[in-house]
């Protein structure tokens, strides 16, 4: 649950200005690249569950990300 809370709100905190600019001109500000840096919600959304006391931890996430062998 705690992926889902925290990719779907970071990506939705970032895109919610742009909605209401867009739909109802409230000339909220906006960050250059607002809209695809909502995007990396999954991601945070992936190293908060990693670094979470339940997870595995930081340090094996990458060690898997970047591991080249092959099965």
């Amino acid at each position: 649950m705690l992926f889902i809370f925290v990719a779907f709100g970071f990506t939705w905190t970032c895109w919610l200005p742009l909605l209401a600019n867009r739909q109802f001109a409230a000339n909220l500000p906006i960050l250059p690249g607002q809209f695809y840096l909502g995007s990396f919600g999954p991601l945070v959304g992936a190293a908060a569950v990693e670094l979470s006391p339940g997870g595995k931890g930081f340090t094996a996430w990458m060690k898997t990300l970047f591991s080249f062998s092959f099965p």
